[in-house]
């Protein structure tokens, strides 16, 4: 019988996918999704290391905020940081501890992407579960979803019933425009 370590953690496809995303403009993305029923557009910028000391580099960034808010020292354990939400509002994490046979789209404690805002100032009190881990505000259901609706347009016909506008390479580019 094979023994596996109880401190192992498996790596979803996905994540490994999320490295090779091909993006432009500093790696600021644009798309329409779902936030909270809201169909609407949303910024975020995805991080794209090209070495492995990049990535170390991002956890070291929350090895700071952890020292900064006292935290306990394994609270990071289960989170990759993979890009900004909002492309400014915070962390985009994926939380290794949500299984994705266990994502439940209508359930947001299940969901895997989450996010932590830079003006949370106190994450002991935001954040912090009773495990000693931190657990971020629901994001996205997975990194699946948000390949969905980033690279796929999963919900841009939704966005064109309800709202009236066609999202278009050239209405990107002019939300772009007014992002700058």
């Amino acid at each position: 019988m094979r023994q596996t370590n109880k401190n192992t953690v498996k790596f979803p496809v996905w994540v490994i996918t999320a490295y090779l995303l091909p993006t432009t403009d500093n790696n600021n993305i644009c798309a329409v999704i779902d936030e909270m029923g809201d169909v609407s557009p949303l910024w975020l910028t995805i991080y794209t290391p090209e070495t492995m000391e990049q990535v170390s580099e991002w956890m070291e960034v929350l090895q700071i905020i952890r020292d900064f808010d006292e935290l306990p020292e394994n609270c990071f354990r289960n989170l990759i940081p993979i890009g900004n939400w909002g492309a400014g509002w915070g962390e985009l994490c994926i939380d290794l501890s949500r299984p994705e046979d266990k994502i439940d789209e209508e359930d947001e404690s299940t969901w895997s992407l989450v996010w932590f805002d830079h003006e949370d100032f106190d994450w002991t009190e935001q954040y912090l579960g009773d495990d000693g881990r931190l657990y971020g505000h629901p994001a996205l259901p997975s990194l699946k979803v948000l390949l969905e609706w980033y690279f796929c347009g999963g919900l841009e016909e939704e966005f064109e019933q309800e709202t009236g506008i066609k999202p278009t390479y050239k209405w990107y580019n002019e939300l772009l425009d007014d992002y700058r």
